[in-house]
């Protein structure tokens, strides 16, 4: 795992908990006029959603701390186009610091799902296995 992020946290959020907040809002009463800012239920840095993705899969995951320069490089070598990966690479000279919001509690009267639980899931699809990895890699310019 790499970024440019250093030690900024991100409140990360199973993209099952959107899905199932636009469904509420579009389908259930007491959401008309009502703005959202999802967000998982704490916040963590890369460096640590590492670890927790390595104890879901018992084994090491590295994470890589790189430039904004080399990560931007590294994400053009996979395919995304030059602007992309620069506004990607580079989120300014401060630590972003995203704090959980408790949306996701209150447009769905329960709380997101946890990185822990999202990583223990996933791994047990074998998602991240390199046979997986391997067979799910896009080709240069698929983006």
């Amino acid at each position: 795992m790499v970024t440019s992020y250093g030690a900024s946290t991100f409140a990360f959020i199973d993209a099952a908990d959107i899905a199932d907040v636009v469904v509420a809002a579009l389908l259930e009463d007491g959401h008309h006029g009502q703005s959202y800012r999802l967000t998982g239920p704490r916040s963590l840095s890369f460096a640590q959603a590492a670890q927790e993705i390595a104890q879901a899969l018992g084994r090491p995951v590295s994470y890589t701390e790189l430039t904004p320069e080399q990560y931007a490089q590294r994400l053009i070598s996979v395919g995304l186009p030059s602007e992309l990966a620069a506004g990607i690479s580079d989120m300014g000279p401060e630590e972003w610091r995203e704090e959980p919001t408790g949306d996701v509690q209150r447009a769905l009267g329960r709380a997101p799902k946890d990185f822990a639980d999202y990583a223990r899931e996933t791994a047990a699809t074998g998602a991240w296995n390199a046979d997986a990895r391997q067979r799910t890699r896009p080709r240069r310019g698929a983006w």
